[in-house]
């Protein structure tokens, strides 16, 4: 699940996510929505539960999930627009 949420980050490796927009690759978004169904099928679909010998995830769970994700996106994403500014505010004082 943590491949999921830093996907958004690494799009790109120096813009943050809100100077590229979230929705600029729509493939991007499409292979998520696609791994996220299968995960949902793999941990809630009974026969690939029988064949994966997974359990179905409550939301304290899910919760977790996102609770040791999430840090990672956000951490990240302030790490960028850090760079991004620092980088307009030196662009904006050259003289051209």
């Amino acid at each position: 699940m943590i491949q999921m949420i830093t996907i958004f980050n690494f799009r790109s490796l120096h813009a943050p996510i809100a100077v590229i927009g979230f929705f600029t690759n729509p493939w991007v978004l499409l292979a998520w929505v696609g791994n996220f169904a299968l995960q949902l099928s793999a941990v809630y679909a009974p026969f690939m539960q029988q064949a994966l010998r997974t359990v179905p995830l409550n939301l304290e769970d899910w919760g977790l999930i996102l609770l040791v994700a999430l840090p990672l996106f956000l951490i990240t994403e302030i790490y960028k627009i850090r760079v991004w500014k620092t980088k307009e505010l030196l662009g904006s004082r050259r003289i051209h």
